[in-house]
């Protein structure tokens, strides 16, 4: 690990240290860099509770009292040994892991720890000071200790109040207490004065806080000459919540919390060090008592006893609250039952409130919560302060009035409620990528990495060594290209790793032409905005320009990411038209080499043309009898030299590049450059060596090896044709005598006029045989005004369909393109980069009408496990929206309009892209209508009954027009703290959606038929609901062709070896099991679906997915009946679940009732077993068993699992249960039948499909 980067974090061992520390970490490790963490030796012996994280290691110093504090020591005597014993353990700390070969390459360093930044510079490491305040309280230290004369001159003057630009006056009990004359914590105030002169002697300090920039963005310039960064709030995300708890917390509190109901409890808490007199203690207890709400007190067990606790014991019985020793105070904030947080406003529960969104009452102490307090009440507005009486004790009347202003329902209640959900969006829009405190971050980290190549290096033993790693990016043209590839396949012959990064477009036209791709070869590709290639007089600079910036990012990811995975990228290697590329090598601290592909003369031309001889050849180029003798170079004429030199010339599209070979020389001038030259010595003995401050390398010719008399003449892999060849003339040329063929190219970029073209051919005597290669010339487009054309040839309707990168998203997507396409309609058909690289992998059948066009969502590499899918949705929303807005643009520009945006239901912002472009918009449900309709009544008065029920399994509601509706019936998305968490931020976005459909006139393309489920198409008047489905290929439908399968689309790599295991099962005796692309059963519900398939002696044929980004099954992932299993039926990662469906043997499906595999068993007339898990497979699985009586839904017990029996009772019942089992096999023909009617040509979808074009489009 000797070359990563090593981070030592240091703070003290309490809870409001620990962690936002242990937090700031969790970020570090994630940037590729590893992390130590170290606190007191007293605690980390003491101590179980700290968290294993990746990268995540833990040490110690000591603080002079490993054995406990000593009671009887003078405070200002600890914290000097405190200093003593901590710089001696922390230098001995630095050497220890620098002797095991970890140096530590950076130190942070949190409050009260100044003396670290002195050991750091001892070991000449860089270090920063981590502020666990905010940034006014920092602001308000500064000040204090340099003005320290004038604010308090003298032990009985009162302090005056402090004023910060653009804050409010401070008065003297709202400072930090410690400063106060008469602080009982007097000792501690050195500590902090040696903080600020630490800092002010510094050349250069760092201050990480733990604020964001949208909150206290004028106290974070108060300090202007220091480097203030704000990389907060320091506060676990939902998805990783782990924290560091001293206290042992109590269990019993959530299910509590969940009985209440939403915005109703009072949540008390005043941290792990403020200890409360009895009398204030007896007062906050009447305070909660009178407000007649719902309360949660954290009363530590040191201060619960003896009459206090037998005073509140006595009348809690009779009120509604719950005490508590500790709790996980971000749970508890999270649950949406409480209102309101009567806090001591330290600074941790400060931000834990903003970011939870809940108000707050502050209760100050001391230290810096009289800051917080003030900023709370009277800055931020997301709270009040209780005013306390002559005796410093907050009264029981004040706590309630406190709780009534935030809680009641006057104006300013509302304020603060409406301020609170404001800074909670701000709060946790800054952390996530793109935000404040991320972007502040990412450039802190390229500040510590350029610290540490200036750092003096430590001593350490070398490390285990990687396959070395190359990376190299080049432009989407064939001349840069093939270069590149055969470069990188010279690299993966001496046993080299290559990530080869190109744009979207070049490596999708690579890929078209069957490229042969060499182990220890990868593309990494970026979107620069040119997804679909160049139109005629595209805009070079705007091209550069995005290419500079994306490239630049995928690089930095791609470094990263290497880091972290254990393959660091060792050499950059860029194309010579990528200059920038060798300053994002030099932030992210890998060597580069920039690869020139075009003769050593020409760089050395354009060497002295930047230095010095730019004058004399502009003044003289004109002349055509002009030369100059360039030093080391023969003469040169000016037609000799690089036409880009010249303004004015034929080539001025080309004359941009200039400035790009300007950067690139000044680059190379400033460093010790090493140039890899496409040419070899012998051919350019001098010019190689004319520049001496540059080392030029001769690696050419970079052709392939085949074509070099290399060893394997077959070998042609790596070798790059954008553009679509023909094989007609190998046969023509070989039946020509030797040398007698002439052979004409210019290449992949030039256009010559017609007179040039009609000349060359004229200059060919009819006895010259002539191979004349040209490229056909691109359409122009005409931006004139368009002619008026007569009905027959009238542009064709033009649909835009876009859609999410999901299994069951983009198969009905795919199939309503089909069904569009054969009336006649065009189809832009938009995704991400990766769901359009994984479905051109499985060979999809493209027909004619149909295209791609592509966005980079931040995920064309796919998802990693634990991806943040709040930011996965933002990223898909801005990237899709202007990708929608640049088709609608273009097509217009090339006559083919949008006359349609179709989107899917999780994509409401493009019915907005639409309006915004003129064009109507239809969004597809991808789900049952009656899903629908339970959202709209959800999100339209029906919110607070359900909200306050579904906890109760007798429950139960009838929406109009609806069938009695269980909990367990509903949605799951509509309920919190479900096991489907990870998916509960969707429901934000159906909100958004109804919003977006109460508000329009709205006509909603159904995946469902009008027999399925007449009533609920109905239901919600204002809704035009189209009912189009079900979109499954017609050859599963009966339609006329059998072989119709194109545009069906599979993310997962399928087996085939099924179809004759299947062909030899009996009629309707396979059990078919599969639960979909995105769920991820436990493996202790694995093995119950095991061991009951087992017990049913069916055969089964169970799809259990590979886990992505594992190349092979863990042990203990592995089911303990696994040979048993493999024994009496077949087991597949994935398969074609439609071939499965229609197969004669097939007698049951155990599913877990997405919608698209209840249409397929409805289609296909298979019974069910309904097995369903979250989102709308509830609602499905309860019309499967009870309004369409196509299968039974299985039961879970007290655990959440289905068991054994209860798998086999279910499988049995379905296909061998005499009378419901009938039922069932009966109604699902009936339902095969009723599918395939609605889907058939002139069927009941297929003329509202019609009616729905034509509406829109004209007639069809």
């Amino acid at each position: 690990m000797s070359n990563r980067h090593h981070f030592l974090l240091l703070c003290c061992p309490s809870q409001g240290h620990l962690n936002p520390t242990l937090e700031l970490a969790k970020k570090l490790t994630r940037a590729a860099a590893h992390v130590t963490l170290a606190t007191s030796v007293r605690f980390l012996c003491g101590t179980t509770a700290l968290p294993a994280i990746d990268n995540l290691s833990y040490a110690s110093f000591s603080d002079g009292y490993d054995d406990g504090p000593d009671p009887a020591a003078d405070p200002a005597v600890a914290m000097s040994e405190f200093k003593r014993a901590g710089s001696q353990t922390l230098a001995q700390l630095l050497t220890s892991l620098s002797s095991e070969g970890r140096p530590v390459t950076f130190l942070i360093y949190a409050v009260l720890l100044p003396w670290a930044a002195a050991v750091a510079r001892e070991f000449h490491l860089p270090s920063a000071f981590l502020s666990i305040q905010s940034a006014t309280t920092f602001a308000i230290y500064h000040r204090y200790f340099n003005t320290h004369d004038g604010l308090y001159p003298d032990k009985t003057t009162p302090l005056i109040p402090i004023k910060l630009p653009g804050l409010p006056l401070f008065s003297p009990n709202e400072i930090p207490s410690f400063l106060l004359p008469d602080s009982p914590f007097a000792s501690v105030v050195p500590t902090f004065q040696e903080h600020i002169q630490t800092l002010e002697t510094d050349p250069n300090p760092l201050i990480l806080v733990n604020t964001f920039d949208e909150l206290e963005r004028d106290s974070i310039r108060a300090v202007d000459h220091m480097t203030v960064i704000p990389i907060g709030p320091l506060v676990p995300s939902d998805h990783n919540p782990c924290q560091i708890n001293l206290f042992e917390q109590a269990t019993d509190y959530t299910q509590w919390l969940d009985s209440k109901t939403e915005k109703s409890v009072v949540y008390v808490s005043f941290g792990s060090m403020a200890v409360l007199q009895k009398k204030q203690i007896e007062e906050i207890f009447h305070g909660l008592v009178k407000s007649q709400r719902p309360f949660l007190w954290v009363i530590r067990k040191t201060e619960y006893e003896g009459e206090t606790r037998g005073l509140i014991e006595a009348e809690l019985n009779e009120n509604d609250g719950l005490i508590v020793p500790w709790c996980s105070q971000l749970e508890v904030l999270r649950n949406g039952s409480v209102g309101c947080f009567l806090t001591h406003c330290g600074w941790n529960s400060v931000l834990e409130s903003l970011v939870a969104g809940v108000p707050v009452v502050g209760c100050p102490h001391f230290s810096d919560q009289m800051t917080n307090a003030k900023m709370v009440e009277e800055v931020w507005g997301n709270g009040v302060r209780a005013v306390v009486n002559g005796e410093g004790v907050v009264e029981g009347e004040e706590v309630g009035r406190c709780l009534e202003v935030v809680m009641g329902g006057g104006e300013r209640g509302e304020e603060i409620r409406r301020r609170c959900l404001e800074w909670k969006g701000l709060g946790k829009g800054s952390v996530v990528e793109g935000g404040s405190s991320h972007k502040n971050l990412e450039q802190f980290l390229e500040r510590s990495r350029v610290r540490k190549r200036h750092a003096k290096p430590p001593d350490a033993p070398p490390s285990v060594m990687a396959k070395p790693h190359f990376v190299i990016v080049t432009l989407p043209a064939q001349g840069h290209l093939n270069p590149c590839f055969q470069l990188a396949k010279r690299l993966i012959q001496m046993d080299v790793r290559v990530t080869f990064v190109i744009n979207v477009y070049g490596e999708r036209r690579i890929s078209r032409n069957d490229f042969q791709i060499p182990d220890g070869f990868k593309f990494a590709t970026y979107s620069d905005g040119y997804d679909e290639g160049f139109k005629p007089g595209f805009d070079r600079n705007h091209f550069f320009s995005e290419t500079r910036s994306c490239s630049s990012r995928r690089l930095r990811e791609i470094i990263a990411t290497s880091s972290e995975e254990g393959c660091p990228v060792t050499c950059l290697i860029y194309n010579f038209l990528l200059p920038w590329a060798a300053k994002v090598a030099r932030d992210c601290h890998v060597c580069s080499s920039v690869l020139w592909i075009q003769p050593a003369m020409v760089l050395d031309i354009y060497h002295y043309y930047f230095n010095g001889y730019t004058d004399v050849i502009m003044e003289n180029y004109k002349d055509p009898s002009w030369s100059i003798e360039l030093p080391g170079l023969p003469l040169l004429h000016a037609c000799d030299l690089p036409s880009l030199l010249f303004p004015s010339t034929s080539n001025s599209a080309y004359h941009s590049a200039l400035a790009l070979f300007e950067e690139l020389i000044e680059e190379l001038n400033d460093s010790k450059a090493q140039i890899l030259v496409n040419t070899f010595d012998a051919l350019e003995p001098k010019a190689l060596k004319v520049i001496e401050k540059y080392n030029c390398i001769a690696i050419g010719p970079l052709i392939p090896s085949a074509f070099l008399g290399g060893k394997d003449p077959l070998d042609t892999s790596l070798v790059c044709d954008l553009f679509q060849k023909t094989k007609d003339y190998t046969e023509w040329l070989d039946e020509k005598p030797k040398s007698s063929v002439v052979y004409v190219s210019f290449g992949s970029l030039l256009n010559l006029p017609k007179p040039q073209m009609e000349e060359i051919a004229r200059g060919h005597s009819a006895k010259i045989l002539v191979l004349l290669i040209y490229k056909p010339l691109p359409t122009k487009t005409l931006h004139s005004k368009p002619l008026h054309a007569p009905p027959s040839v009238m542009t064709k309707p033009h649909f835009i369909i876009v859609t999410l990168p999901a299994q069951g998203h983009l198969n009905p997507c795919l199939q309503l393109a089909k069904r569009l396409i054969r009336m006649d309609v065009q189809v832009t058909f938009v995704i991400s980069v990766h769901a359009q690289r994984r479905i051109s992998r499985n060979n999809i059948q493209t027909p004619d009408g149909f295209k791609f066009a592509t966005y980079s969502d931040g995920y064309d590499e796919g998802f990693k496990p634990g991806f943040d899918r709040n930011h996965f949705f933002s990223e898909t929303r801005s990237s899709s929206s202007r990708r929608l807005r640049d088709i609608i643009a273009t097509s217009r520009e090339e006559g083919c309009p949008v006359t349609c945006l179709i989107y899917n239901f999780l994509l409401p912002w493009a019915a907005k892209v639409a309006r915004d472009g003129q064009v109507c918009s239809s969004v597809l449900w991808i789900q049952p209508a009656m899903v629908l309709d339970i959202y709209h009544y959800y999100f339209n008065s029906y919110k607070d009954v359900i909200m306050e029920n579904y906890k109760d399994p007798s429950w139960s509601i009838e929406l109009p027009g609806l069938p009695l509706l269980h909990a367990c019936d509903l949605p799951s998305l509509l309920f919190p703290l479900t096991s489907n968490g990870a998916y509960h931020g969707a429901l934000a976005i159906f909100e958004e959606l109804i919003e977006e459909l109460n508000d329009s006139k709205a006509q909603i393309l159904v995946n469902t038929f009008d027999a399925l489920e007449p009533k609920a198409l109905k239901v919600i008047e204002k809704y035009n609901c189209i009912a189009i489905g079900p979109l499954i290929p017609s050859a599963f439908l009966g339609g006329k062709d059998p072989l119709d399968t194109s545009l069906v689309c599979d993310l997962f790599q399928k087996t085939m070896d099924y179809t004759e295991w299947l062909d030899e099962k009996p009629k309707s005796s396979v059990v078919y099991v599969s639960f979909g692309s995105l769920l991820n059963l436990p493996k202790p519900q694995m093995e119950e679906i095991a061991r009951g398939l087992l017990e049913t002696h069916q055969p089964f044929l169970w799809v259990i997915r590979a886990k992505e980004n594992e190349d092979e099954e863990k042990e203990e992932d592995r089911l303990s009946c696994m040979e048993e299993l493999e024994q009496h039926g077949k087991i597949v990662p994935w398969c074609s679940q439609l071939e499965i469906l229609s197969h004669p043997s097939l007698g049951c499906f155990v599913t877990h009732c997405g919608w698209s595999s209840t249409l397929e068993s409805l289609a296909s007339g298979i019974p069910v077993v309904a097995f369903p898990h979250l989102s709308d497979q509830t609602t499905n699985a309860k019309m499967m068993a009870d309004a369409w009586k196509i299968g039974v839904r299985v039961k879970a017990d007290e655990e959440g699992i289905v068991r054994s029996d209860e798998v086999k009772r279910c499988i049995e019942m379905v296909m061998r249960g005499e009378e419901r089992g009938e039922e069932m096999r009966k109604n699902a023909k009936k339902w095969k039948i009723l599918a395939r009617e609605a889907g058939k040509e002139g069927g009941s979808s297929d003329e509202n499909l019609k009616a729905f074009v034509g509406e829109v489009g004209g007639d069809i």
